[in-house]
């Protein structure tokens, strides 16, 4: 079987390989305007929670330490960081997300710093986050998509600053190569929601270890429905 082109950068050769350039999955603006609130899950990922409580909810100064979620959306997470009394950010690229974002923090009683762009160049200065968190979003980037944004996160995040990510891994039943891949790990299209790349904890941490990331960790978490859908924990510091 003739290989496909590759970049120099790809690491992941393979006969889907077709290294197309990165890009933001737009679907879920298409998503949002559809389905308006009902897009999104309301309330916060639940291993989120426990990386929080872990690091950094005993912390007495929670204003000072300044929280960023890429791809925030519709606010499902980022109103239980404000709420819980942090600086809190979020960044998406989509305008209705963001619009129905503001109104679920109005509903919270929270105030949220939003800014409407991509995770893949941040719009931040460099070494400006005590953390950044990642739920379900960076899985809708390609491989390139993921390279870019890692090395981002690690940029705006301070010495000792850690990063989160709750994130599909391979082993879940609906990763099929057969229906039209970007790259070797990314599906076109994933149940409607455009494409999705699922990461195996080798490849999550060659690109946390590419950045500079150290002390890092990485679970499962696994949900069976009709189909098995498989997580990573990811954690790091800089």
């Amino acid at each position: 079987m003739e290989k496909s082109k590759h970049s120099p950068k790809c690491n992941y050769v393979t006969s889907h390989c077709t290294c197309k350039k990165a890009e933001d999955n737009v679907e879920f603006e298409k998503s949002f305007k559809k389905k308006g609130i009902n897009a999104q899950r309301r309330y916060p990922n639940e291993y989120l929670i426990q990386f929080l409580a872990h690091y950094y909810f005993p912390s007495r100064k929670r204003n000072e330490k300044k929280i960023l979620e890429i791809g925030v959306g519709s606010g499902a997470n980022s109103w239980m960081i404000a709420r819980e009394g942090f600086d809190t950010y979020g960044i998406d690229n989509s305008k209705t997300g963001l619009k129905l974002c503001k109104k679920v923090h109005e509903s919270w009683g929270v105030s949220v710093k939003l800014k409407l762009g991509t995770m893949r160049k941040l719009p931040y200065q460099n070494g400006f986050f005590d953390c950044i968190v990642d739920v379900v979003s960076m899985q809708h980037l390609n491989l390139e998509g993921h390279e870019e944004t890692y090395n981002e996160i690690y940029r705006c995040l301070k010495k000792g600053g850690r990063f989160f990510s709750y994130h599909l891994e391979k082993s879940t039943d609906y990763f099929d190569p057969k229906k039209g891949m970007v790259d070797n790990s990314t599906m076109r299209d994933f149940l409607g929601n455009g494409q999705a790349c699922f990461l195996d904890s080798r490849q999550a941490e060659n690109f946390l270890k590419s950045s500079g990331f150290k002390d890092i960790s990485i679970g499962y978490n696994i949900r069976k429905k009709e189909n098995i859908f498989e997580y990573l924990l990811i954690e790091a510091k800089k």
